[in-house]
């Protein structure tokens, strides 16, 4: 089967569409105009990239790799990723699309919910949720890719992040919270549920574990 076919077979499966690539390099921007041959030239080469994650792991995903694959020019590759490195952590969104920041506005507990609601979705839909760990950790035995975990750990725990500060200013959560721990409270319980349990994830678990998170505070 040829992969590049194979690949636009599961665009939906990955989150394969114009906006996640344009998202991906930057170029999200609904008024810039990209010429189409670009945008499946990029769609090529992210989708080879995700390929040669998921088949072989990070130690496969080099430039050279990546235009065997896709077919595209390293001229072209390195016209939207200066490094092997940016193309891996285009790979790892167009994998799994980060979460964004929800409205400012209502209870923290919705928000803490739309936030919750969007990681159940996010792991609903992408297969392979369960292979970012051991990815991750590959990242951090290779010089090449310096810093990739901690940019993709805080693109995913951003939104958690700003979230819980925005309650502190606002006395919704005690001023001496510990914003890591609060993190690890409300995200571990899905993770565990996903990665280890293989429990189904929905929105009344994610319900129950923000109703437990707020009572720990007295909220």
């Amino acid at each position: 089967m040829d992969a590049r076919a194979g690949g636009r077979r599961d665009e939906k499966l990955a989150g394969s569409t114009i906006e996640t690539v344009q998202y991906c390099i930057g170029m999200s921007d609904p008024a810039l105009k990209v010429d189409p041959r670009v945008e499946r030239s990029q769609a090529a080469v992210l989708d080879a990239a995700r390929e040669l994650l998921l088949e072989r792991g990070v130690a496969a995903l080099t430039i050279e790799a990546v235009v065997e694959r896709s077919g595209v020019a390293r001229s072209t590759i390195y016209r939207h990723w200066d490094s092997r490195r940016e193309l891996l952590i285009s790979a790892l969104e167009y994998v799994m699309p980060y979460p964004h920041d929800p409205a400012p506005d209502g209870p923290l507990r919705e928000r803490l919910m739309a936030i919750g609601n969007m990681h159940v979705e996010r792991l609903a839909n992408a297969p392979w949720a369960s292979a970012m760990p051991t990815i991750l950790e590959a990242t951090s035995h290779d010089p090449e890719l310096a810093g990739v975990r901690e940019r993709i750990v805080e693109a995913n725990s951003g939104p958690t992040r700003r979230t819980l500060e925005l309650a502190i200013e606002l006395g919704e959560l005690p001023a001496d919270t510990d914003i890591s721990e609060a993190i690890a409270q409300l995200a571990g319980p899905v993770l565990f549920r996903h990665l280890i349990v293989g429990d189904p994830l929905d929105e009344d678990f994610v319900r129950r574990n923000v109703s437990r998170f707020l009572a720990s505070f007295g909220a």
